[in-house]
């Protein structure tokens, strides 16, 4: 099995590119718990959280989004879920700045 651990950002998207299973399985272990907590962040439900995790990884294994060079692959991915958010045009939690518990108004959309 090929240690993947050690590669370089630019290593991870040729990875992508040249469709390379445990290379799309390792990118996927390694930054879809950070990412879904980025969404988690930004939606209202974990289904949608779900959702837009798959969405994610989708475009980016289907390279349907091309990373820019000087990108890491947490901000790159980071980028496409933050653009699914805002093309679902889903509704995201913000606490209230006079009552953090209160969630009167607590709901807005994601512009």
């Amino acid at each position: 099995m090929y240690n993947y651990s050690n590669l370089s950002n630019k290593e991870l998207f040729k990875l992508i590119a040249d469709k390379d299973i445990g290379g799309i399985e390792f990118i996927y272990d390694k930054y879809s718990p950070a990412i879904y907590g980025v969404i988690l962040q930004k939606v209202a439900t974990r289904q949608e959280a779900d959702n837009i995790l798959s969405e994610t990884f989708v475009t980016c294994f289907k390279g349907q989004s091309s990373p820019l060079s000087f990108t890491t692959m947490f901000v790159y991915l980071y980028n496409i879920a933050i653009g699914a958010i805002k093309k679902r045009d889903v509704l995201y939690m913000v606490p209230p700045e006079d009552n953090i518990h209160s969630l009167k108004n607590g709901f807005k959309k994601f512009s």
